[in-house]
């Protein structure tokens, strides 16, 4: 999985474009910031380090210690900040993933400090996920997951620290 994300900030505009290829196809992919409730810098697991269970597959609770947790999401609504929901982009028939999305950065920093109580928001101190894989991947039992969402709907395919 390659992409990149690209936030332009233009007074309280904050333009969120991401573009993601290699995903599995025509499938909804969450794509989220995650970051940490003190404010403090996430980074990307490094995999071999990461994989406390040592199954072979960094899952989304193993990321918590480098990343935080699931924050921003870009969906519909970011500002929102309802992290379950049908409305994230879906990659087409070639693994290709577009998003873009016009928000309010007052709005979004306001949320952020309502949910979590970072006053500072800040983009650089988040990391961001792209998530998901087909049910056909076979995955082993011990990969964990949120309460009530299968693994291979949060399993992290792709990190990348913003700066």
């Amino acid at each position: 999985v390659t992409g990149s994300l690209t936030i332009t900030v233009e007074g309280d505009s904050a333009t969120i474009e991401l573009s993601v290829a290699s995903l599995a196809p025509n499938m909804m992919h969450l794509a989220h910031l995650h970051g940490f409730e003190d404010g403090s810098e996430a980074s990307c697991p490094p995999s071999a380090d990461a994989d406390k269970n040592n199954d072979g597959v960094v899952d989304l609770i193993e990321t918590r210690d480098y990343s935080g947790i699931t924050m921003i999401p870009f969906h519909d609504n970011p500002v929102g900040m309802e992290i379950k929901t049908e409305t994230y982009a879906q990659a087409d028939d070639q693994g290709n993933l577009n998003y873009s999305k016009v928000i309010s950065v007052d709005e979004l920093s306001s949320a952020v400090e309502g949910k979590f109580g970072i006053e500072d928001f800040n983009f650089d101190n988040f990391v961001v996920y792209v998530h998901g894989v087909d049910e056909q991947t076979t995955l082993p039992e011990t990969v964990q997951s949120l309460p009530d969402v299968p693994a291979r709907v949060t399993l992290p395919v792709a990190c990348g620290e913003l700066d």
